[in-house]
């Protein structure tokens, strides 16, 4: 069988027809509903319009007239520019709240939070912004002028996720008592053993702590 074939068969084989005329994907899908067919090819709905109605125009997204992300019905779709799709996509209602433009102050105080130990996603929902944007802010990637950003940006960045370190629910040392138990086991004086009785803890757990399975967003050795 003819490899594109193969391929178009197998493309075709994960639409179901819908009676309102929509073609839903059922194959993988991104975060925003669209639907995903071979890795790092275009998404479901644009090799579908090339399928049936042929090239689209370099430059141009295709708008779903169904608002509905997996349907990839060509006859829901239809060309035009990025602002043309936003602009749909506010009157139908799926554009988030608006963000804030942030000042020079509003900046600095960004970063100084953040580097005292706040949040991204706490800093961000304060100034209506996304988390990522928190930390290209602290990065410098953003607002950079004059700014000099930390030279351990990405340790701090780990230690501040959710899950990491002090900030984990379930966390049962704290970052110094991390720290001694790698420093006596670089010593040499103490066994697994000997620092899990200290601290309470079982030797498997100690053993992941000092090779830096666990806590690895502190770097063995500090």
């Amino acid at each position: 069988m003819d490899p594109h074939c193969f391929l178009e068969k197998r493309f075709w084989s994960h639409v179901t027809k819908t009676p309102d005329g929509c073609w839903l994907w059922n194959g993988a899908k991104d975060r925003h509903g669209y639907g995903k067919f071979l890795t790092n090819s275009p998404l479901a709905h644009r090799i579908a319009y090339l399928l049936v109605k042929g090239e689209i125009p370099n430059g141009l997204e295709l708008l779903h007239g169904c608002d509905n992300p997996p349907c990839i019905n060509p006859d829901h779709l239809s060309p035009g520019t990025h602002k043309e799709n936003l602009a749909e996509a506010g009157k139908k209602g799926r554009m988030g709240p608006k963000t804030r433009k942030l000042s020079q102050s509003d900046v600095d105080r960004i970063r100084q939070r953040y580097l005292a130990g706040d949040l991204a996603p706490r800093i961000a929902a304060d100034y209506r912004i996304h988390s990522r944007h928190v930390t290209r802010l602290v990065r410098g990637d953003r607002w950079s002028r004059g700014y000099q950003p930390p030279k351990d940006f990405d340790r701090i960045a780990l230690s501040r996720q959710p899950h990491f370190g002090e900030n984990h629910p379930h966390h049962r040392f704290t970052e110094g008592q991390v720290r001694e138990m790698r420093a006596k086991y670089r010593a040499g004086n103490s066994s697994l053993v000997l620092i899990a009785q200290e601290f309470n803890t079982d030797p498997t757990s100690v053993r992941r702590i000092v090779k830096g399975t666990a806590w690895s967003h502190l770097k063995v050795g500090c």
